[in-house]
């Protein structure tokens, strides 16, 4: 779809500084180790913005047992079982059905997990988001 790539190009390329500082305001105080959930269409993207943004991206989750196993900018797709244990931020980067990924991650009961969605960390991309021209695509 041509207009959420170019929606997405646009939110690539606004400033690397202000998508670390809405991360780090997201997490504020929350110990964990980066990831994002969602090796779809838009955790590419995420992902590419957290590395320019000079922060690691220690995994992408996703629940698709083909993608598990492969890489998106040098970084490993998991199961999201990784997440059952240890400290986490997770960005989940699905705009469809995003509800039924924090319901998932909500019943691996890990005090030490801190879930946002990305749309809510980006006001780059919520700006330039038009609700029903996208939620079906």
């Amino acid at each position: 779809n041509r207009y959420l790539s170019s929606v997405f190009d646009h939110v690539c390329s606004s400033g690397v500084q202000e998508f670390r500082e809405n991360i780090e305001e997201a997490f504020r105080g929350k110990q964990g180790r980066l990831c994002v959930f969602g090796a779809g269409y838009w955790g590419p993207y995420v992902v590419k913005k957290i590395i320019q943004s000079g922060l690691e991206c220690a995994c992408v989750i996703d629940n698709s047992i083909e993608r598990q196993g492969c890489r998106i900018e040098g970084v490993e797709i998991k199961s999201s079982d990784c997440l059952t244990t240890g400290k986490w931020n997770v960005i989940i980067a699905i705009i469809k059905g995003h509800e039924s990924v924090s319901e998932q991650l909500s019943k691996y009961n890990n005090p030490n997990m801190h879930v946002v969605w990305f749309p809510d960390i980006n006001e780059t991309f919520r700006s330039n988001m038009h609700m029903e021209q996208w939620l079906d695509q």
